[in-house]
């Protein structure tokens, strides 16, 4: 016999429909919503009732998993090129079953915090023994690197190889380039004219602007200290994000991550070039890695598709997409709970096209439920 539960609090946020003063979602054993509706119309001895709001569960659209054992060993706001340096040095230190552990811990801790859904990227295997497990869903973007244009197609290759090892679990993969400083314009194209979902890091130093302006900066630093010479690299004079968007990208999702130093014109080249764009706030790692945030009242002036996700516990002290919204709200007073919560929900969701079971409180769906109160989020379903 199926059971259900009828829970409700103070305010519902739909997402899409609004909010619910006293709403009422009933739900059955699998966490499917089969009525909305309110308070006034239900026997309260029925009712699991809560204080405060619900909203759905969240969507981690950007995250590394597999860097989580790296948490507290890297310094903070030393800037992009020194936290990478430091990345690389420390990455494979730590023995395997340490990094095995500290991927199951962060599992837990996005479950703790009410997250349903991950947008994670892998360079390697390792975390797809936690991912079989299906506790959360995964959208895995399989990183490419690769700066010289000679490898372009060896690299995607090796990438498709490395995708097969997570479908062969039954995981959703595509595969994604890692940011304009590290992978050439002709990897970048190869997987934007593949991948009907994929995302890139965009814009997160001035280093990176400088490289692709002059070949300046720290990047120049970086790549002699890895003995990796870069003379078939040609300074564009325009920004990263213009010199990789020279097409247009009509069918893609592609998500561009943090934006750190992307501007109004950046935004206005992303909408002319990209008809499905989301851009992704991690405001954590923004202020651990570079110590400032991008002008967030300039992308919600003029994006409508914002997601919001931790990246990783490398750049990160928590896994909780509640954390990221509050530092917004605190900085940004002016950008509303509302557009948030949407940011944290459906728009993950529709980026990563789970909208369907996911992102919103309708009936049909099964997105989780968390419970706003006192600044506080736990899950409740």
């Amino acid at each position: 016999m199926m059971s259900i539960r009828k829970i409700t609090a103070d305010s519902v946020h739909t997402i899409t429909n609004g909010e619910i003063k006293n709403g009422v979602i009933i739900i059955d054993d699998k966490g499917k919503i089969l009525e909305i509706g309110n308070r006034v119309n239900y026997d309260n001895s029925t009712l699991e009732v809560y204080e405060g709001s619900i909203c759905p569960g969240f969507i981690n659209a950007h995250c590394h998993l597999e860097l989580s054992h790296l948490k507290n060993e890297i310094a903070p706001r030393a800037g992009l090129v020194n936290f990478i340096t430091q990345l690389m040095k420390k990455r494979f230190e730590i023995p395997i079953e340490q990094r095995l552990h500290a991927i199951e811990l962060a599992e837990n801790e996005m479950i703790k915090n009410g997250i349903i859904a991950v947008g994670d990227i892998s360079n390697e295997t390792i975390s797809i023994q936690q991912k079989a497990k299906q506790k959360l869903f995964y959208h895995t973007f399989i990183e490419t690197v690769g700066l010289n244009p000679v490898i372009a197609n060896e690299r995607y290759h090796e990438a498709i190889l490395l995708q097969q090892k997570f479908s062969n679990q039954n995981l959703r993969t595509t595969i994604a380039p890692h940011a304009p400083y590290s992978t050439s314009i002709q990897l970048i194209n190869l997987i934007f004219n593949a991948c009907k979902i994929t995302t890139i890091h965009n814009q997160e130093s001035f280093a990176e602007t400088n490289f692709f302006l002059n070949k300046t900066g720290d990047f120049i630093d970086f790549y002699q200290q890895l003995n990796l010479p870069i003379d078939y690299f040609k300074p564009t004079g325009i920004s990263s994000l213009k010199t990789i968007l020279s097409e247009q990208n009509e069918q893609q999702n592609i998500l561009f991550v943090h934006n750190t130093f992307t501007e109004k014109s950046d935004i206005a080249w992303i909408k002319k070039n990209v008809a499905n764009a989301f851009l992704c706030a991690c405001p954590s790692a923004n202020l651990f890695i570079e110590n400032t945030l991008p002008d967030y009242n300039l992308w919600f002036n003029d994006v409508e598709n914002i997601c919001i996700g931790t990246d990783s516990l490398a750049s990160n002290n928590s896994l909780s997409i509640w954390n990221e919204i509050n530092v917004i709200k605190n900085k940004f007073p002016q950008i509303s709970m509302n557009q948030l919560l949407k940011c944290a929900t459906y728009n993950g969701a529709k980026f990563l096209e789970i909208e369907d079971w996911a992102g919103s409180i309708e009936i049909g769906k099964t997105p989780g439920l968390n419970l706003l109160f006192e600044n506080k989020c736990e899950p409740i379903l």
